[in-house]
């Protein structure tokens, strides 16, 4: 009876210690294949105004970026997305919606909360348009607007959404 725990135990062992980069291969087929049966779509494309390849998934018309921008607050947020260029920003509630409804098919989310921003019909005195900050979880569904410089300047995740063309 012991060989046979101590046969399973290291089967068990040799199964958890396989190579990481072969988990991550197994793990990326497997949500590619899961977006498939989603409607989402996988791309990759060049991005001009920064290092490297961007990827990112489309649901519908909206391009997700996989990968969070980082973890800061949402003013810092919205400066990073117009460093990004080609269209890249904050996702406003509808597409922060999407994001909480497709969480299990999108990819690499670190975070429980997700900054988004709207810009309102009011217009401010200098003749820009009025934002309104959002905060979505994609545990919870929750979704508050950040009205106090505490909530603006916290720290939260940032992904970045466009329109896709």
């Amino acid at each position: 009876m012991k060989s046979i725990a101590f046969i399973f135990f290291s089967l068990m062992l040799m199964a958890c210690s396989r190579n990481e980069k072969t988990n991550e291969v197994q793990l990326a087929m497997a949500i590619d294949t899961m977006a498939d049966k989603a409607g989402i779509e996988s791309h990759r494309s060049k991005d001009e105004n920064n290092k490297g390849e961007i990827t990112f998934s489309t649901i519908g018309q909206l391009d997700i970026m996989d990968k969070d921008l980082g973890i800061m607050n949402v003013v810092q947020a919205e400066e990073e997305a117009l460093k990004m260029g080609e269209r890249w920003r904050l996702p406003n509630e509808a597409e922060l919606n999407v994001i909480y409804e497709q969480v299990a098919q999108i990819k690499n989310l670190s975070c429980n909360y997700y900054v988004g921003m709207e810009e309102g019909a009011e217009v401010a005195e200098d003749g820009s348009k009025l934002k309104v900050y959002l905060r979505k979880s994609v545990v919870s569904g929750e979704l508050i607007s950040l009205q106090t410089n505490e909530e603006i300047y916290s720290i939260y995740g940032a992904r970045l959404v466009r329109d896709h063309h």
